[in-house]
């Protein structure tokens, strides 16, 4: 789960057009910095979903929350702007450590939520893993 840092300020300070051309361009890099076989999304307002079908462990996990954070990172040269937003990533591994688990997608992503959540509130541009 993505929330970018400072993209409030970019609408307020540049308009809401710029805004929306700074989200497509947020959504490129995401799709350029994950794999054939992951998905990404817009979840709404200025928040991303990654969806990895396989991870080997959360070491890979953590790899590409790492990367997609420098990605994201990189300034933006847009109509006639350049701004920067950051990125903060809540990471949330499914099943947790038992295979009977019976989490819904809705709660999946819920947890990765509050994990970003954590991220964002111990200072931005960092992931967090969800904790159970």
């Amino acid at each position: 789960f993505i929330d970018l840092d400072g993209f409030k300020l970019v609408n307020d300070n540049y308009g809401h057009e710029i805004g929306d051309e700074l989200l497509r361009v947020v959504g490129e890099r995401l799709n350029a910095g994950i794999r054939d076989s992951d998905t990404s999304a817009r979840f709404g307002g200025d928040e991303f979903v990654v969806l990895l079908p396989v991870v080997q462990d959360i070491k890979g996990a953590e790899i590409l929350a790492d990367k997609l954070i420098k990605l994201i990172s990189q300034p933006y040269r847009l109509t006639g702007v350049q701004v920067e937003v950051g990125a903060s990533i809540g990471i949330r591994i499914f099943p947790l450590d038992r295979e009977d688990s019976v989490d819904s997608p809705e709660k999946v992503i819920h947890d990765a939520d509050k994990a970003m959540y954590h991220a964002k509130t111990s200072g931005k541009g960092r992931y967090s893993i969800f904790q159970v």
